[in-house]
């Protein structure tokens, strides 16, 4: 028989299982926690936990040990709502339903049954034996008739058969009943008239003791009986008698008995009273357990106590109903639920705190400054959750005061009036909290992709901290309807406009909500959640537009509002700009048009790439007239210069700039690009301009004639030095045809990509041919063929245009 080969672990196994082990290690490492240091991390842990302190930690109450008639040391208010049982109005709502459910009796059938069966056996054998000894007689030739004297006579006949019929019925049957038979015969007519009898005293139903058992039917006209036999279920009958009533009731019916000697009657009477027993039963255990059936259908009798709510005034008697709610709020404040509410807002947090670094590290790179956005991320929802938190206990303090107003009758007018009893619910209250000003933020600062990923977070916390599901409709309806209606507003005062549209969401959002949950409101309720949600937009729209500009200098964000009054060509630096370099001014309008075009073909941000191509060229303004595009009536300065000092004049109108966008405070993402549109590129000009007037071509370095750099950073950057380089090389251009304009942008793309400027940022070929088109539009459209005019010689206008460019240059 062969041995089956066991299997051993090599060192080959263990090997390549290490080498899964540090492939899996590596893949946690460099896709789950890439860019996380252990000063991220544990700062992450530290602000997960305040958030969660911020969602569970105020609920805490401390109620001191009191008993019932103490006077209370203190004034005690539910710190939250709570819904608790109340076990006394349970059990006296269970006991009423259980007086409701009858007794339960089950009707035996059989027991009548079995009388009328013993009464039919009985006359049946009597007659079965009268009949044989007739037939006896007439056999031996006497009849009786005839007979007068018989060998046996009629008393010794009797004898014989009663004590046959007493051997095979017993003592159930006595020497009465029998001597009765004998005188009938055991005549059938008899024999029914007994058993119709028993059937009218028993089918009423007879129980062993009608004082004891029918004690139910005392306090509830009602109990119902079960038939053994069929299982049907019905009433029964009032009229029920118990084996004492049921006798005498035979004795009033004994008239039914149809014998000719009264004197019988009661000899049957008493035979028929032998045969009465119990055919209805107590049934203990279907009654306990139908009682026990409605009573688990009952539910438990809750109290609803509100957050807010005084449980006991200071120096106020503890009542039962007090200790009930004390009890309940204390069983409420356990510290093992406390840390369980703790851990569990701490992990929530945590997996979103995470999902917030994995968004920026890997799906939204293009934000650069991953740290920065996320504490601003994380900065708004604190003061999201904080200004939360804080109107929602204020919200509860009024709530608490507005209902003892109303239960003490002391604001019966503003209740019934003006409608006050819509604020007895400190969730209408909650509507008026302006829970949409995060989003806002979000939205501005950051972007809409992740506003809406932080409003699904937010909604999240704030159904925690209240636990109210129409909450979190409201905080999701009202906080898309900010996000989507502030991309509308290109001012910064219009964030307040945007509030109002979102009051109104907010009003409809609440009418939506009431109309589900199946409430139609007064006109009042309708009035004070409109006023609700009108509060919620407009105060949360003020809150977004009162710390955008903080948030905005804190974290060096440039917003597209920012943008837009940074566009506007009449601010202070364009102005000058317009005055002093004129042609350094409409370069740069010039410029910002083009990289516009380019970027929306790419899907960069346009508004920041002509923005910041409005400002690129500011240093100028230091020595405007070095620059050729200012020489518009002088001499080119350059050409008393060495080719050194003109590198040096033209490459520290970058310093300058960089300067100058300090001094004005422009934002960061604007002022790196002052630099960047430049990068390190080659001045060739002079460098060539030197290279001819050196004697030794070693003399001269290149490093000398670049721009100090740094190389473009983003996309927008790389648009920028593209379309500054396309635009000064387009004005040198005569009457050129599409395709002369097209070959000369592709060659300033080319010559950009060989040098290594756009190595530093993420931008495509396909980008750059995108880039190529768009710009070809632009400039085909100014160099558009116009009419000649007659009178007008536009010939000679382009070639004294020409002479003059070529004299500039």
């Amino acid at each position: 028989m062969p041995h089956r080969q066991e299997s051993k672990a090599t060192p080959s196994t263990f090997h390549s299982a290490a080498l899964v082990a540090d492939r899996l290690l590596e893949t946690i490492k460099s896709r789950l926690i890439a860019r996380l240091t252990w000063y991220d991390f544990g700062w992450g842990l530290a602000i997960a936990a305040v958030f969660s302190v911020l969602l569970v930690s105020y609920k805490y109450q401390s109620i001191p040990i009191m008993r019932i008639g103490e006077r209370s040391p203190i004034e005690v208010r539910a710190a939250t709502e709570a819904i608790i049982e109340d076990l006394t109005a349970t059990l006296g709502k269970r006991s009423e339903v259980v007086r409701e459910i009858p007794a339960i009796f089950n009707y035996d059938a059989t027991v009548l049954y079995s009388m009328q069966n013993l009464i039919q056996k009985l006359f049946a054998a009597g007659r079965a034996a009268l009949t044989e000894y007739d037939a006896a007689d007439q056999v031996a030739g006497k009849p009786r008739e005839l007979q007068v004297e018989a060998a046996e006579s009629s008393t010794r006949m009797e004898m014989e058969v009663s004590a046959k019929l007493k051997e095979e019925f017993g003592d159930s049957v006595s020497d009465d009943v029998l001597a009765i038979g004998f005188h009938h015969r055991f005549a059938a007519v008899l024999e029914g008239q007994m058993i119709d009898l028993l059937k009218t005293v028993m089918d009423q139903g007879v129980i062993n003791n009608k004082e004891s058992l029918l004690q139910p039917l005392r306090e509830k006209n009602e109990i119902r009986i079960v038939n053994v036999t069929t299982g049907d279920d019905e009433k029964l009958d009032p009229n029920m008698r118990d084996v004492l009533q049921a006798r005498q009731s035979l004795r009033k019916n004994q008239s039914k008995l149809a014998v000719a000697d009264k004197s019988e009657l009661p000899g049957l009477i008493r035979f028929l009273e032998s045969l009465i027993t119990p055919n209805v039963f107590f049934n203990q255990t279907e009654t306990n357990k139908r009682r026990n059936e409605a009573a688990d259908q009952v539910s438990n009798v809750v109290r609803y106590v509100p957050q807010g709510k005084v449980i006991v005034h200071a120096g106020e008697l503890v009542t039962k109903d007090a200790m009930v709610e004390l009890e309940a709020l204390r069983r409420f404040q356990k510290p093992e639920e406390l840390a369980g509410r703790f851990l569990g807002g701490w992990l929530i947090c945590l997996v979103f705190m995470y999902i917030v670094w994995h968004y920026f590290a890997y799906h939204q790179k293009r934000h650069g400054k991953i740290r920065n956005h996320y504490l601003l991320i994380m900065l708004v929802l604190f003061l999201n959750l904080v200004t939360s938190r804080l109107a929602t206990f204020v919200a509860d303090l009024l709530h608490g005061r507005i209902a003892d107003l109303v239960r003490s009758g002391r604001a019966d007018f503003l209740h019934e009036r003006l409608g006050l009893g819509v604020m007895l619910d400190s969730t209408v209250i909650y509507y008026t909290i302006p829970l949409a000003f995060g989003a806002i933020l979000i939205a501005l600062l950051v972007d809409v992709q992740f506003a809406i990923l932080y409003t699904l977070f937010f909604a999240v916390l704030m159904g925690m901290a209240t636990s109210s599901i129409p909450l979190v409709c409201y905080v999701l309806v009202g906080s898309f309807a900010a996000i989507y209606g502030i991309k509308q507003y290109k001012e910064r005062s219009t964030i307040v406009k945007a509030g109002f549209a979102i009051g109104m969401v907010n009003i409809v959002t609440l009418l939506a909500l009431d109309l589900f949950s199946g409430v139609y409101p007064s006109l009042p309720a309708l009035g004070g959640n409109g006023l609700c949600g009108l509060i919620s937009g407009i105060t949360a729209a003020m809150i977004a537009s009162l710390a955008l500009p903080a948030l905005e200098s804190a974290f060096k964000i440039t917003t597209d509002i920012k943008l837009l009054e940074l566009s506007n060509l009449n601010t202070p630096i364009l102005r000058q700009m317009a005055v002093a370099a004129p042609g350094t001014y409409h370069h740069s309008i010039a410029v910002g048009t083009l990289a516009e075009a380019a970027a929306e073909a790419i899907g960069a941000n346009p508004l920041l790439v002509r923005v910041a191509s409005y400002y690129h060229d500011i240093g100028k303004l230091k020595m405007a007239e070095y620059y050729v595009e200012n020489q518009i009536l002088s001499q080119n300065k350059h050409d008393k210069l060495t080719p050194h000092m003109s590198a040096l004049i033209i490459a520290n109108h970058v310093n300058a700039g960089l300067a100058m966008a300090k001094e004005i405070r422009l934002m960061p993402r604007i002022s790196d690009m002052i630099p960047e549109h430049h990068g390190t590129r080659l001045m060739t000009y002079f460098y060539e301009k030197a290279k001819a007037a050196a004697r030794k071509e070693d003399e001269v370095r290149p490093s000398d004639f670049r721009y100090p750099g740094p190389k473009p950073q983003s996309r927008e950057a790389a648009i920028m030095m593209i379309s500054d380089s396309v635009e000064a090389a387009s004005r040198t251009l005569i009457d050129p045809t599409p395709t002369q304009i097209q070959g000369m942008i592709r060659r300033i793309i080319d010559a950009v990509v060989a040098d290594g400027q756009l190595s530093e940022c993420d931008i495509t070929l396909k980008d750059l041919n995108s880039i190529e088109l768009s710009m070809l539009r632009v400039i085909s459209g100014a160099y558009h063929h116009r009419i000649e005019y007659p009178g007008y010689d536009f010939s000679k206008l382009k070639a004294e245009s020409t002479a003059a460019k070529q004299s500039s240059q």
